[in-house]
């Protein structure tokens, strides 16, 4: 995205990575969209300055141990190297309500509102004991402007859903309000696992988010880690031919009508056992049959002989 130069917050409380931009965008040119061209337009949106620590995702991401490697160094790495702003706001009405209001005759006057306490703050009186932070409850809250001129109100936009999927680690206990402990006991996360396509979703959050914390987190200076210390890194599962599987070309296989046949441990061998997970597969039904199919059978049946004659052994002793 090529973006003009952008305005950036006002509020002393937005930090120094938050802003709006004016984007540009082409017409869409992947494969679906040569068949119906996607038509955009420009729009304000909600930016974190993530170029501003490109240098400190990069240090982090060094000391991960990634499975496979080139994963790390190679398409992880480039991604970072090649870092730009994040874009975190979306124009929809489900997710994460961004917590920015702006002065509705002034928009250089922003505030971000960081907490429920801050909201309560703003409005001069607490919340409701229902209260509810989504939309369109939210959009209810508003405040006459700091400057004497105006009214304050949120922005329409919510939060990129990767913005919650990579404050997973501590948002999950409410931290910082509670639960301090837990989060300094279990952040940085010892391992975790996910697709190779989550390195520009999950992998990526996570360390983004971590990096632009930093001491605001546990454990989390800017001489740790990223918020994970292993990784391993599952790669795409094929159709028989070696080709992606897509719905618009047909060729998705349904995994419940396969189990249904050859059962689910049979398919958990044949996927186990084919491959490394961080190796790519092609998914060939035939070879569950004739592999993983037929070396359940032959293990059900000697456990069946087994079982039958045990009595005789017990007898014996």
């Amino acid at each position: 995205m090529d973006h003009h130069p952008s305005r950036r917050a006002g509020s002393r409380r937005t930090g120094r990575r938050l802003g709006r931009s004016l984007g540009r965008r082409g017409h869409g040119d992947g494969e679906r969209s040569r068949r119906s061209p996607l038509p955009s337009s420009a729009r304000l949106g909600g930016i974190v300055r993530t170029t501003a620590v490109r240098d400190a995702l990069l240090q982090r991401n060094g000391q991960v141990n990634w499975n496979p490697t080139e994963v790390g160094t190679g398409r992880f790495g480039e991604w970072l190297s090649n870092n730009v702003d994040w874009a975190i706001s979306r124009d929809r009405y489900w997710g994460t309500p961004l917590p920015v209001w702006v002065n509705d005759e002034d928009p250089a006057e922003v505030d971000v509102i960081g907490s429920y306490a801050d909201l309560a703050q703003r409005i001069g009186k607490p919340l409701p004991d229902d209260f509810d932070p989504h939309k369109p409850h939210i959009d209810q809250y508003t405040w006459p402007a700091p400057s004497g001129k105006g009214t304050m109100r949120r922005v329409n936009e919510v939060i990129d859903t990767w913005f919650d999927s990579g404050s997973m680690p501590f948002a999950q206990w409410h931290y910082p309000f509670e639960n301090k402990d837990v989060v300094a006991a279990q952040f940085p996360a010892d391992f975790i696992a996910e697709g190779v396509d989550q390195t520009r979703g999950w992998f990526y959050s996570l360390i983004a988010i971590a990096t632009t914390l930093g001491d605001a987190l546990p454990n989390n200076g800017d001489d740790r880690a990223a918020p994970y210390r292993n990784v391993v890194v599952n790669d795409l599962v094929l159709d028989a031919t070696g080709q992606k599987m897509s719905k618009s070309k047909g060729n998705v296989v349904n995994p419940w009508e396969v189990m249904e046949r050859h059962g689910a441990d049979a398919v958990r061998l044949f996927l186990v056992a084919s491959s490394q997970v961080w190796v790519p597969r092609r998914f060939d039904e035939n070879a569950i049959r004739e592999t993983a199919g037929r070396f359940l059978l032959t293990f059900r049946k000697s456990t069946h002989i087994s079982t039958a004659t045990m009595p005789r052994w017990l007898r014996v002793a």
